[in-house]
C-alpha cells in the first residue's frame, strides 16, 4: 500500500510539474480545441419561460423595471442637451460632460453597492439605490447652475453603476439554470426599452407643459418609487434563503486544544 501511495504521489507531482513548465504556445494549442462549440440543440424558448414560477417572474419584473428606468434617467440628458445648454448658458459640449461624469463614476457605484450587497444582502442596497434615483432626478430638475448640474449627475453615475449588479442578481439567482440565458437577454433589453420610453416622454414633456426641460426629470423621479416599494417587502430568493438557513444550522467546528492546554 505504501509503495502504491508513493507512486501515486510521484505521478501527481510529475503531472503538476509538467503543467508548471508548459510553454505559452503549448498552452494555447491545448486551448484551441475547447473553442469548438458543443452544437447542442437549441431549446424551445416558450418551454424555458414556463419553467419560472410566479415569484421568479416577480423578481425578474422588479429587476427589469429598475434597469429600464435606470436607462430612462440616463438618456434624459442626452435628449435635452440643447435645452440644457440654453438654460445654463453653456455649449453642447459642456453639457455632455454631464454624460461623461455618469459613465466615469459607474464603476465606483458598482463597487460600493456590490460590497454593500455582499455585506447586508441585496434587498436594502437595491431599495436605497432606487431612492437615490428619485432624489437625484428631482435634484437635476431643480438645478439652477451648471456646477450644480454636474455635481448631481456625478452622484447619479454612482447610483447608476450600483443598480445593474443587484438587479441582475435579483432576476437570475432564483431563476432555473436552464432558462438563465434567455432571461438574462430579456433583462438586458430593459436598457433599450428605457431609451424608447425616454424618447416618448421627452416629446410629451419638454417645452410642452411649461418649465422647459425640467418636467422630464421630475417625471423620471416617479417610477423608481414603485421599484423601491415593490422591492422592500419582497421575500429573499429561495436559493439564498436555503443557503443561509443551512449555513446557520451547520454546527460550528470546535477549536482543537493545544498541547499546553491539555
Amino acid at each position: 500500500m505504501a509503495t502504491e501511495k508513493e507512486n501515486f504521489s510521484h505521478d501527481e507531482l510529475g503531472t503538476g510539474h509538467a503543467h508548471a513548465k508548459m510553454s505559452v504556445g503549448r498552452y494555447i494549442a491545448t486551448r484551441i480545441p475547447t473553442l469548438k462549440p458543443p452544437m447542442a440543440k437549441v431549446p424551445n424558448p416558450i418551454r424555458l419561460l414556463r419553467l419560472l414560477n410566479f415569484q421568479q417572474w416577480m423578481f425578474f419584473l422588479v429587476a427589469f423595471l429598475a434597469w429600464t428606468w435606470d436607462a430612462f434617467d440616463f438618456f434624459t440628458v442626452s435628449l435635452t442637451v440643447e435645452n440644457l445648454a440654453e438654460t445654463f448658458g453653456k455649449t453642447k459640449t459642456d453639457i455632455t460632460w454631464g454624460i461623461t461624469l455618469v459613465l466615469m463614476l459607474r464603476s465606483v457605484g458598482s463597487i460600493i453597492f456590490g460590497l454593500a450587497a455582499d455585506r447586508y444582502g441585496r434587498k436594502w442596497p437595491f431599495v436605497i439605490n432606487n431612492l437615490l434615483f428619485i432624489v437625484l432626478e428631482l435634484g437635476t430638475g431643480f438645478c439652477s447652475t451648471y456646477e450644480e448640474f454636474l455635481g448631481v449627475r456625478a452622484l447619479f453615475g454612482i447610483a447608476m453603476g450600483g443598480l445593474y449588479g443587484n438587479a441582475a442578481a435579483t432576476a437570475l439567482e432564483d431563476c432555473p439554470e436552464e432558462a438563465r440565458g434567455l432571461i438574462s437577454g430579456m433583462l438586458q433589453q430593459g436598457y433599450a426599452f428605457g431609451y424608447l420610453l425616454a424618447t416618448v416622454f421627452a416629446r410629451a414633456f419638454v417645452n410642452t407643459v411649461g418649465h422647459e426641460w425640467r418636467p422630464l426629470f421630475w417625471f423620471g423621479a416617479g417610477p423608481p418609487s414603485s421599484s423601491s416599494s415593490s422591492g422592500s417587502p419582497s421575500p429573499r430568493p429561495t436559493r439564498t434563503s436555503s443557503a443561509s438557513e443551512s449555513a446557520r444550522k451547520r454546527p460550528t467546528p470546535r477549536k482543537s486544544s493545544s498541547p499546553r492546554e491539555k
